[in-house]
């Protein structure tokens, strides 16, 4: 048997789940079309007032930062860091502390940039596509730290614990490359209009993919809720964690879609740690985004990996800092 009949023959199964589910989405679409419709509405309404305000100013800016060269004078502060720790070109660590910053997907977007402009070797984005993903503190002091605990302080825990999984993950990756020589890009400003324009253009494309992606993921939460199969999986999760049924359901959520961290009403800091993990994984919607943004560009599967361990070293890091604080 040749290879291509074994990959035909092990991927026929999957297609037909892949298909069996499509089908059923399509009916349940049908079935709870009001549902879904309110969620819908919703979920634009959280994207005009919200997503939009948030994200498009600093994406714009962003690429601006790229496209003329200044994210170079931007890293030079950091030199030191970047190039004995991270062991990345000096010039980049201005991505690190942009992605870091701005929210998820602008860590993918900038990195996607700079392969577009011939700035960055896919290497070196690969691996930096694992610490350069995190949202911005401006989500975590108002959804996780006011919305959850009435303390914005509280929300920043949970920011600083994955901003520092992200600086121990950026030295563990670079342990086995070399030093990198003195950069020797030339700090070469270029501004015009052109290129405020293509910044412009370009921020508008992700954000226009960042919104569809929210507000199709707000209607599989509301089939997933309205057709009780969100709560068969909260009650098993609520026996695993040994919480209540409303922590489980809001995991559950936000495991689909990060904002929905935040209806996480109870009023507790032994979830924080579990919350902080959550936030880290940063949801199946914002993943998504990411594939749809580096668009084949960049390889996720080291990525994909480091999920699992950048999860763990935010939560530990979040359950010391409470003991901390």
């Amino acid at each position: 048997m040749n290879k291509r009949n074994i990959k035909k023959k092990v991927s026929f199964p999957a297609k037909i789940i892949i298909s069996i589910f499509i089908i059923l989405f399509a009916v349940f679409l049908i079935k709870y079309s009001k549902d879904v419709s309110v969620a819908i509405t919703v979920s634009i309404e959280s994207c005009l007032k919200i997503v939009v305000p948030s994200l498009f100013a600093f994406m714009v800016i962003s690429n601006l930062l790229i496209k003329s060269n200044i994210y170079v004078l931007l890293s030079k502060p950091f030199y030191l860091i970047s190039r004995y720790l991270f062991r990345i070109p000096p010039e980049l660590f201005s991505i690190f502390l942009l992605s870091n910053i701005g929210g998820y997907p602008i860590g993918a977007k900038l990195l996607a940039e700079l392969i577009d402009e011939n700035k960055i070797d896919k290497s070196t984005a690969e691996n930096m596509m694992c610490y350069c993903y995190c949202n911005s503190p401006s989500f975590f002091a108002g959804a996780v730290g006011v919305v959850v605990f009435n303390d914005y302080f509280v929300g920043l825990i949970a920011y600083f614990s994955i901003v520092i999984a992200n600086f121990i993950i950026a030295i563990l990756l670079g342990i086995k490359n070399k030093i990198p020589e003195k950069s020797k890009v030339r700090l070469n400003i270029k501004l015009n209009p052109n290129i405020l324009i293509d910044s412009i253009t370009s921020a508008a494309k992700v954000l226009f993919t960042i919104c569809a992606m929210l507000i199709f993921f707000a209607s599989v939460i509301a089939i997933l809720s309205s057709s009780g199969i969100l709560n068969i999986l909260s009650n098993n999760l609520m026996q695993i964690l040994h919480s209540d049924y409303f922590i489980a359901e809001s995991s559950l959520m936000s495991f689909f879609e990060i904002s929905k961290i935040s209806t996480m009403s109870k009023n507790s800091y032994n979830y924080l740690p579990l919350m902080t993990c959550i936030a880290a994984f940063g949801g199946i919607c914002v993943i998504t985004q990411i594939i749809g943004i580096t668009a084949g560009k960049i390889n996720l599967k080291k990525f994909a990996v480091s999920r699992a361990f950048h999860i763990a070293i935010s939560g530990i890091m979040c359950y010391y800092l409470i003991k901390l604080f």
